[in-house]
C-alpha cells in the first residue's frame, strides 16, 4: 500500500475568482510530509477589483473543526506571465503564491480563500492509503529517469537510446553517415541559394556537459563525435557541447529536473550563434543587460515522471513565454508549429528563419527581441526549401539536439504536409485559435502562406 492524494475541485460560487492551482500535493501522487507537516504549494488569482484575503484550510481534529490561515507569501512571476500574459514587474497580484506546511498533516481537508470578505472553497483534498490508479503508468515513466548525483536527473529508455549513444554502444552506420553528409552539404547549398549566412546549432545533452553527475561512462566514440567528424568549416556548425562544458558556471546552464537548458544556457547558445553568423554578439549582449532573472521550484519533464514528483530551484528569465507577442502562431504542438515575430524596434532590422526543436523556444526569448522578423518552424532541424525561398531570410539557422543525432535530419521536409497532418487530428479549440491567428497575421502578406496551410482562408 502507498500514500496518494485525491483532489476534488469544488464548483465556483461566483465570478470573483479568476484562476487557481494547487501545485502540491498532486492528484494521484504521494504527498510530501515532513517533520514540519504536510507541504502545500499553489497560487490564486482574483479578478481585478476583488479584495483577496488569506487562504484557509479547514479540517477536523479531535472531533472539532479547525480553520488554519495560510498567508500568500510567494511571488509567482511565472503565473502572471503565463495566465495573465502580463509583465510581472510591479504587478499588483505578483504575490499570488503560497508555500506552507499543515503541521497536523490531516488526512482530509478543504482549501479555500477569502474574497471580498467571503470564503470561497476551492477543493477537497484527501490523503489516502491505497494503490494509485496509474501505478503501471507511473512505473513506466520512472523507468525513463536516471537519478544522478546532486539531485540531477537524466533521460533513460527513450526512443533515441540516449544512454547507448553516450556509451558508444549505438552508433551511426554507413548509410546514416551518408545522410548526415547530405544534410550538411544540403544546408550549405540552400543557404547559398538565398545568399544567407547560416549555422547549425547542436543543443547539448546534460550528460555531455555534466558527466560528473552522470552514472554512465562515455564511450570512446559517440554519434555526436561521428557527425562532428564529417563537419567542415563551410557547414557552420555550432557545437554547444564544447561551448557550455567550458564555462565555469556550467551547472547554471541546465535544469536539474528537465532535459533542456535553462534560460541562461539558451542565452549562452544564442550569443555564440550570433557570433557564428557574423553578427556583433557584444552589441546584443549589451542590449539585454536590463534582463532580470528569478528562481522558483520547477518539476520539469523528468521530475514529473517520478512519484512523488521532484522539483528543484530553477532560474528563469523574467519575461513573457517564448510564443508571446507573435504576430502569427498556428498553435500546433511540436512538429509543424510556426511562430512569426515582427519588431520594428529590434536591435537589427534583419530577418531570421529558424528550423528548430524544443531547445529553440528559450532562445526565442532573446532572438525575437534582436531581429526585426523571426520565423520559427518546429521541425527538429529538417529544412523546407520552399519556406527558405519564400522568406529569403537574411540569416538561416537549423537547430537539432544531440540525442536526436542518431536519426539524421533532411532537407526534404514539407511543412504544409506536417501542418495538414496535425490539423486533421486537432481539437476545435486549436482550430479556433488558428482562425484568430490568420486574422491577426493578415496585415503582412509574407505571413499568408502559413495561414494557407491551415486551410482557413
Amino acid at each position: 500500500m502507498s500514500n496518494f492524494t485525491s483532489i476534488k475541485k469544488l464548483p465556483p460560487r461566483d465570478g470573483s475568482l479568476q484562476a487557481w492551482a494547487l501545485d502540491f500535493p498532486q492528484q494521484d501522487k504521494a504527498p510530501r510530509v515532513t517533520e514540519r507537516g504536510l507541504y502545500l504549494q499553489g497560487w490564486v488569482l482574483a479578478h481585478a477589483g476583488v479584495e483577496r484575503g488569506e487562504l484557509l484550510a479547514r479540517f477536523i481534529t479531535g472531533g472539532q473543526e479547525v480553520l488554519c490561515a495560510i498567508p500568500f507569501n510567494n511571488d509567482r512571476p511565472d503565473v502572471i506571465q503565463r495566465v495573465l500574459g502580463a509583465d510581472p514587474s510591479g504587478h499588483p497580484q505578483l504575490r499570488c503564491g503560497f508555500i506552507a506546511y499543515l503541521k497536523e498533516a490531516p488526512q482530509a481537508f478543504t482549501l479555500g480563500v477569502k474574497l471580498d470578505g467571503e470564503t470561497v472553497w476551492l477543493c477537497d483534498v484527501q490523503l489516502m492509503e491505497s494503490t494509485p490508479v496509474a501505478t503501471t503508468e507511473n512505473k513506466r515513466a520512472e523507468m525513463q529517469v536516471i537519478r544522478g548525483t546532486g539531485g540531477w536527473l537524466f533521460l533513460d529508455n527513450d526512443t533515441n537510446r540516449s544512454v547507448d549513444q553516450y556509451t558508444g554502444r549505438l552508433q551511426l552506420d554507413g548509410a546514416g553517415l551518408e545522410r548526415w553528409q547530405a544534410y550538411l552539404d544540403g544546408c550549405v547549398a540552400i543557404a547559398k541559394d538565398v545568399a544567407a549566412p547560416h549555422a547549425l546549432v547542436i543543443a547539448a545533452s546534460k550528460e555531455q556537459v555534466l558527466p560528473e553527475h552522470y552514472p554512465h561512462q562515455k564511450g570512446e566514440k559517440t554519434v555526436h563525435e561521428q557527425v562532428l567528424g564529417l563537419c567542415r568549416e563551410e557547414h557552420r556548425v555550432l557545437d554547444t557541447v564544447q561551448l557550455l562544458a567550458a564555462r565555469p558556471n556550467k551547472e547554471t546552464l541546465f535544469i536539474k529536473t528537465d532535459t533542456h537548458w535553462t534560460d541562461r544556457g539558451a542565452l549562452a547558445a544564442t550569443l555564440a550563434l550570433l557570433a557564428r553568423l557574423g553578427l556583433d554578439a557584444k552589441a546584443s549582449q549589451d542590449s539585454l543587460t536590463q534582463d532580470v532573472y528569478y528562481t522558483m521550484p520547477f518539476i520539469g519533464d523528468l521530475g514529473g515522471k517520478l512519484s512523488p514528483a521532484v522539483s528543484e530551484p530553477t532560474e528563469f528569465l523574467q519575461a513573457p513565454p517564448p510564443a508571446s507577442n507573435a504576430v502569427f502562431d498556428n498553435n500546433l504542438a511540436n512538429i509543424g508549429r510556426v511562430l512569426v515575430f515582427e519588431d520594428e524596434h529590434a536591435l537589427w532590422s534583419h530577418s531570421l528563419l529558424v528550423f528548430g526543436a524544443s531547445s529553440s523556444y528559450p532562445m526565442l526569448k532573446y532572438l525575437k527581441r534582436l531581429f526585426g522578423r523571426v520565423v520559427f518552424v518546429h521541425s527538429a532541424g529538417h529544412v523546407d526549401r520552399t519556406i527558405v525561398q519564400h522568406e529569403k531570410p537574411d540569416f538561416l539557422v537549423m537547430q537539432t539536439t544531440a540525442r536526436f543525432m542518431i536519426e539524421p535530419p533532411g532537407v526534404g521536409f514539407v511543412l504544409a504536409s506536417a501542418v495538414a497532418d496535425k490539423m486533421a487530428i486537432t481539437t476545435e479549440d486549436v482550430r479556433a485559435r488558428a482562425l484568430a491567428a490568420r486574422k491577426a497575421a493578415s496585415a503582412n502578406p509574407k505571413n499568408l502562406p502559413y495561414c494557407d496551410m491551415l486551410k482557413i482562408r
